[in-house]
This record gives structure tokens, sequence and C-alpha cells, in this order.
């Protein structure tokens, strides 16, 4: 089983299958905000989906955004174990990517990732000029950017003197290739 959350909702990619659960009351702009309610979800979505874990647990894989912090990663994991998973492993988001040569950049309804050396998360609340804030990271980029995300606008994205790109399947490029991640 892997995890991955965007913006409010959760994506759980189980035996080939992508199933995907809005959590308003618990997740936002990517990150979990109450773990209770979390848990009380994400056991019920568990039972909805009849997926029953082992007798003495299983492990679960978690997409690491690159955003998140070393608390934040910690945070996560105590959520799983305390659902009763014996091991989280989490995975980067980068080794899903197709191109090691090219930025890719997430945008989102809520917030941007840009990921360069380090990882930049960025609240389009204060930040909503994509464009223009994009502009500003331009000297920070490779030859190429890919965009990918769930934001609509990304197929209008243009900043002078540099080769965007958006994924094909911009936004579900990222849930789709969890089903093709081994386990």
């Amino acid at each position: 089983m892997i995890i991955y959350i965007v913006e409010d909702t959760l994506y759980c990619a189980y035996h080939g299958k992508l199933i995907s659960v809005a959590l308003k009351s618990c997740i936002l702009k990517g990150f979990i905000i109450n773990k209770d309610v979390f848990m009380h979800e994400f056991s019920a979505m568990l039972k909805k989906e009849k997926i029953k874990n082992k007798l003495f647990g299983d492990n679960i894989s978690f997409i690491d955004n690159g955003y998140f912090s070393v608390g934040d990663l910690f945070f996560i994991e105590s959520i799983f174990l305390d659902l009763g998973f014996i091991k989280v492993n989490f995975l980067n988001i980068r080794e899903l990517f197709p191109e090691a040569k090219a930025t890719y950049i997430e945008i989102n309804n809520s917030y941007l990732v840009l990921y360069l050396d380090k990882t930049l998360y960025l609240d389009l609340t204060y930040f909503n000029d994509i464009p223009k804030v994009l502009g500003l990271f331009k000297s920070y980029f490779d030859k190429d950017i890919a965009l990918f995300g769930v934001n609509k606008c990304i197929p209008k994205v243009y900043i002078n003197d540099v080769n965007i790109y958006y994924i094909e399947n911009y936004r579900d490029y990222i849930t789709q290739s969890l089903l093709k991640v081994k386990e």
C-alpha cells in the first residue's frame, strides 16, 4: 500500500487500484493537520474498500514530497504505527520523475513546490502570480522545466527564456505513477 497526499486529498495505491478520498477536515495544503480525524477517516477508507491488515501488521509506503520536515515525517510515521502498521517506508517523490535533467515544479491550487537542489514549498495565498514567482527562481532551474500538479492553469504558465513543458497527464501523473511502484 502506497499513500500520497496532495492538497486535501489522500491517494492510496493498493493492488493495482487507485483510491482517492477528499479529507478536508484533516488535510490542508498537503499536510495532515488533525491526527485523530485522519486516523478515523483512513480506517473508514480501509473498511469501505475492504482492505484488511494482517494479524501482525503490514508495511506501508508514504510518498515524501520533499517539503516535509523531519518532524512531519516522524508525525506521519507515528500515525501509521498507531494504525497498526509495523513499518512505514518513505519513498522520495523524485524517484517518480521520468527525467533527471529537468527541474520539476508541482503546481497545485493552494501551493507550489519547486524541486531544486533543495525542495521549496510556497503557499499560493502569499505568492499567487505563478509566472512571476517562477521567474524569480529561473537562475536555479535546469535548461528544461516540467510542470505537474492539480492546478488547471498549468498549460498557461509561461516564463521568458525558459523551456517549459508540462507532463501530458500532469493532473494525475504522480498518482498514476504510484500504480507502477513495486511495494
